[in-house]
């Protein structure tokens, strides 16, 4: 694992041994969690006595959060080669990213005791519970309340939170690909309302699937779908 932008980052490699010779089969990369999941946030509502650890929280309020969050480790990423695929390699790197997060992932000197992930692929595949991951719930994503953020950070508005960090990016991301097809970036925030306001994911979807490309282009980056969110313990 290395701290660099972002956090801390550890990526495990697993490698198939094929006669002599070693072939990559596949990685999991592990992550520092995001501040603010709602999923989570509904779940550790209910407090946390951990038996033998000095960690406790009667509710999971931002100063908890700040206590307690890097006791969690994110699966950012799992990555299985296509020719392998469907004999269980995904389960075999995530019990693997297990034991290394309890061995090797401290962060100031404290291990994790939780294990997260969530992804869009879970909603069509759930390759996790068999690993010993329990859904939680759906991420809110944010085609509620991408553009109100959008434009109050436009006129100035001070980030306070992570999903706020995350939001300011995509002003960025959108800001400078507005500039690179030559329109306005208040035009392009217009268009942004127009598409999610009112919008359930269904509708959206159906609605983004009838832009032009180059539209779709401009606010795929920037809109963000409940997507499924499962947990573990790690002790």
């Amino acid at each position: 694992g290395k701290f660099g932008v972002g956090g801390r980052k550890g990526i495990l490699l697993a490698y198939l041994r094929i006669g002599s010779r070693m072939v990559p089969a596949g990685y999991i990369e592990l992550q520092m969690p995001l501040l603010m999941v709602k999923p989570r946030h509904v779940l550790f509502a209910h407090g946390f006595h951990h038996p033998k650890r000095p960690v406790k929280w009667d509710k999971w309020d931002i100063q908890s959060m700040r206590q307690y969050v890097n006791l969690i480790v994110r699966i950012a990423r799992v990555v299985t080669s296509p020719d392998i695929r469907g004999v269980g390699l995904a389960r075999i790197l995530i019990s693997t990213a297990k034991e290394y997060a309890k061995e090797r992932w401290h962060i100031n000197g404290h291990r994790p005791l939780f294990m997260e992930i969530s992804a869009e692929m879970l909603k069509y595949m759930d390759f996790v519970s068999s690993a010993g991951l329990f859904f939680i719930g759906n991420t809110e994503g944010n085609l509620a309340r991408v553009h109100k953020d959008l434009v109050s950070m436009r006129r100035g508005q001070k980030i306070s939170s992570g999903i706020m960090s995350l939001q300011k990016k995509y002003l960025t991301q959108l800001q400078s690909l507005a500039e690179e097809q030559g329109q306005p970036l208040s035009e392009v925030l217009g268009h942004l309302r127009e598409l999610t306001e009112g919008m359930n994911e269904e509708k959206l979807r159906t609605k983004l699937n009838s832009l032009q490309p180059h539209e779709w282009y401009l606010f795929k980056k920037v809109l963000r779908f409940p997507i499924p969110y499962f947990m573990c313990g790690l002790d």
